[in-house]
């Protein structure tokens, strides 16, 4: 089996290297797992940790990791530390009180949490905010007029702002 695997850098305000996001690409032809977000997940993981190290992929930055349900209930193992890894929750996740627990346990145990692709109000998502350490706003779904609005009713949160799909310098 072949791990296909990215690393998207992220970037500071000043365009400094913060982190990076391992990312699973298809593998088309050899047994592609990324219709599944939890093999998918899964890969990313055991291939960063076994094949490569993941000191090699991400260095002395934080890598993370985009998980699914399983992940956040103990139900899949994570075989990266909490130094290594920012658990980044997607938004297909619903609170529930089983991820609601992992994320407490997860957060507990040392991990950051990071919610991926806010773009605003969603209801009963609350407790989510209330343990995420980051939240990335989505730039690309967040209509330019209604992106403060976005970002003032994060301010409640004592959480890291994150300008997600920042594509060039016009929305930077």
């Amino acid at each position: 089996m072949f791990v296909l695997i990215a690393r998207q850098p992220i970037l500071t305000r000043d365009e400094q290297l913060y982190a990076y996001e391992l990312l699973m690409r298809g593998n088309e032809g050899r047994g592609s797992a990324a219709g599944d977000g939890s093999v998918a997940t899964g890969s990313v993981l055991i291939g960063a940790v076994a094949e490569f190290g993941l000191e090699k992929l991400v260095g002395d930055v934080p890598a993370f990791v985009n998980v699914t349900a399983p992940f956040l209930t103990g139900e899949l193992p994570l075989p990266v530390s909490p130094m290594q890894a920012v658990i980044e929750v997607l938004e297909s996740v619903e609170p529930s009180p089983e991820t609601l627990a992992g994320l407490q346990r997860l957060k507990q145990l040392g991990y950051r949490i990071a919610l991926d692709d806010y773009t605003g109000r969603r209801p009963g998502y609350e407790p989510f905010l209330e343990l995420a350490d980051i939240v990335k706003v989505d730039c690309l779904a967040v209509a330019p007029a209604a992106l403060a609005e976005v970002v003032e009713s994060l301010r409640p949160y004592d959480v890291m702002l994150l300008a997600d799909k920042v594509e060039n310098h016009e929305l930077h």
